[in-house]
């Protein structure tokens, strides 16, 4: 298992500049870059990024952009097209993996049929332009066409290309046992993300949830079981910090410290 943050994580506090460097002095392996952190980048932009990941011997594990497929219409067609970039971009840096998520949310229970046929059309092309070396990453998710076990493997069927994978969350089934889900999406799993929130509850002052270590005892995921569950699976690929307890610039250090130790590394 090799570990890494997203920009996402850390961006109240810690812009990507300054968390890359964080991350080498820490150890981590490296580095996934949030998707409002390349929006209208350069090309020369974005291979400074992949430049300054490497000066800290960082693999940039994967981009996490947001898409525009289920409107369907003309947001489908621009949506699309900035696929085009989104790609483009990713071979720069040399990640991977692209994740899906739409930039809305839109519960799967409220999606009529013509939003799912748009959806899966736009994963249509959205992996065609990936392929055949980038993967397309359905990130587990509330409240979006991914929001259940039963809709990701019905995505990976209906699109139909070899290289649409899954991003597992566990903070998308707080309260369920992880094993029996873990057992259905492992086989189409490339990447994970983690965060945790204590128990009772609280949010941050922009309404976010409130964070807690992976590791704490009162946290709502048992991270320790979850961590051995993947080490006996074998897994091998990146577990990206998504979200972290304040203060940020801190936590990173824990965060690595308890990841090291559960993984026995």
């Amino acid at each position: 298992m090799k570990f890494s943050v997203t920009s996402y994580a850390v961006f109240r506090s810690i812009t990507l500049d300054a968390l890359i460097p964080r991350l080498g002095e820490l150890g981590y392996d490296g580095v996934e870059v949030w998707g409002k952190d390349l929006e209208d980048a350069s090309d020369e932009r974005v291979r400074e990024i992949r430049a300054a990941a490497d000066a800290q011997h960082l693999t940039v594990c994967a981009t996490s952009p947001y898409f525009d497929f289920v409107p369907g219409g003309e947001r489908w067609r621009k949506g699309v097209e900035a696929c085009r970039t989104v790609v483009r971009q990713a071979r720069l840096l040399g990640t991977p993996i692209i994740r899906y998520r739409e930039v809305d949310y839109i519960p799967s229970a409220k999606m009529d049929a013509a939003q799912w046929s748009a959806c899966i059309d736009g994963l249509k092309a959205l992996c065609g332009l990936a392929s055949p070396d980038l993967i397309v990453g359905i990130e587990c998710h509330e409240n979006l066409p991914q929001d259940t076990v039963e809709n990701i493997l019905m995505m990976i069927d209906r699109v139909g290309m070899p290289n649409l994978k899954v991003i597992f969350q566990p903070s998308s089934y707080i309260g369920r046992d992880l094993g029996p889900i873990l057992d259905a999406l492992y086989p189409h799993t490339a990447h994970i993300h983690l965060s945790n929130r204590p128990r009772s509850g609280g949010q941050m002052p922009d309404g976010k949830p409130l964070r807690a270590y992976l590791g704490d005892a009162d946290g709502v995921i048992d991270y320790d079981a979850f961590l051995s569950d993947l080490k006996g699976r074998g897994f091998d690929g990146f577990l990206t910090i998504e979200g972290i307890k304040q203060p940020e610039y801190e936590s990173l250090a824990v965060e690595i410290e308890y990841l090291r130790k559960a993984a026995g590394r």
